[in-house]
């Protein structure tokens, strides 16, 4: 089977590194943080009467929460290689646990750096020995707490990206299932309708061998037509009638003058996508069962028309309608209209119907309506 699309692949990869994008990201997460932390401060001293500038307290505020995003590949990068859901989560914590207290090392030591070369408000931190210890108590709980928040954030991400992952691979494996059905449907399809073909032209070839020469030469033409489009599951409706057209060409041989079809087929429905061959069998059951019975013949009308935003295909015969129910049961349908509500099931779901009611007049009407294939204009038709 020529399966279309790009298979992914089925196995879940490892974390991606993270790109200059999310970095991008990131410092904008942290210079968010860093304005509402600046605004707090700021509107805090204001209630307590002391006068700090807003500058002040952005700057401030900014060196403290840039710090942790310089340092935020750490965590990061931990909770990429040392997972805590698998199955050595115990010897990982340890490394996290260790990971964690450098980190809060990490920021104080940067933290006291940028506080030197900035200038502290408090003159009595005007070295490094003096701010360390200072930083270290007042917010190693704090950066140590940091260190988790980003290993919790990331380990969620990474949980995100999987799911999307596992959903994008279980829509692919439903694509390709949906396809292997309707690819087995039409090639079950396929031999029905050629197997009726050979069975008619070799009833021909009793009564008239130039016309089943005839019919010999279309139904090539016909086949290669069929060849073309067989990995196409939808076509234009106008594609679909130029292959029926050429199909009935073919009927019309073998029942002459007893055969009348007639098209009713608005132009600015021809391009609407339509399951490929869908209407074939609907012809091929009207021609066997309501057409071919006739000594007089009849007459075939097959129909497209818009109800709202529905496209309603019909294929009408003037035969002799369905047969009678008998114990209560339907009549059994045969291998092309069961195919084709088969496909419609499997390309529309329960947007699409296929309806064989008798026409009051004789004959049967087989209907098919798919909701939702052209855009709405009001209320229905």
């Amino acid at each position: 089977m020529n399966v279309i699309g790009r298979t992914l692949p089925l196995h879940v990869a490892g974390p991606a590194p993270i790109r200059w994008k999310s970095w991008a990201v990131m410092w904008g997460l942290w210079t968010t943080v860093a304005i509402a932390f600046a605004c707090q401060f700021y509107v805090a001293n204001s209630q307590l009467g002391r006068h700090v500038p807003w500058s002040t307290a952005l700057i401030r505020s900014l060196a403290d929460w840039y710090v942790f995003g310089a340092i935020s590949f750490l965590p990061i990068e931990m909770a990429r290689r040392f997972s805590l859901d698998g199955g050595r989560w115990k010897l990982h914590l340890l490394l996290h646990l260790g990971a964690g207290a450098f980190f809060s090392v990490a920021y104080v030591s940067l933290r006291s750096a940028i506080g030197l070369l900035h200038g502290w408000p408090d003159p009595a931190m005007n070295s490094l020995g003096a701010s360390l210890p200072r930083i270290f108590f007042m917010t190693w709980h704090f950066n140590f707490l940091m260190y988790w928040v980003l290993v919790g954030a990331s380990h969620a991400l990474d949980y995100y990206r999987k799911f999307r992952e596992h959903h994008l691979q279980a829509l692919e494996l439903e694509r390709r299932l949906m396809e292997a059905k309707l690819h087995a449907l039409q090639m079950q399809l396929n031999p029905h309708f050629l197997f009726n073909s050979l069975g008619a032209i070799a009833e021909l070839m009793h009564r008239d061998v130039k016309a089943a020469d005839r019919m010999i030469t279309r139904l090539g033409e016909l086949l290669r037509t069929s060849l073309d489009s067989s990995s196409d599951q939808t076509v234009s409706l106008r594609r679909e009638i130029e292959f029926i057209r050429r199909y009935l060409e073919i009927e019309q041989t073998r029942f002459g003058s007893r055969l009348e079809v007639r098209y009713e087929l608005p132009e600015d429905l021809l391009e609407c996508q339509i399951p490929n061959l869908i209407l074939q069998p609907l012809i091929e059951n009207a021609l066997k069962h309501g057409i071919e019975p006739l000594a007089r013949g009849g007459r075939i009308d097959i129909s497209a028309r818009r109800e709202s935003s529905d496209l309603i295909l019909e294929v009408a015969d003037n035969g002799r309608g369905l047969p009678e129910v008998s114990m209560g049961r339907p009549p059994r349908e045969g291998i092309g209209t069961s195919n084709s509500r088969a496909r419609l099931r499997e390309l529309y779901g329960n947007r699409a119907l296929l309806e064989l009611t008798t026409q009051p007049g004789g004959g049967v009407l087989a209907r098919i309506r798919i909701s939702g294939a052209l855009p709405g204009s009001g209320t229905g038709a």
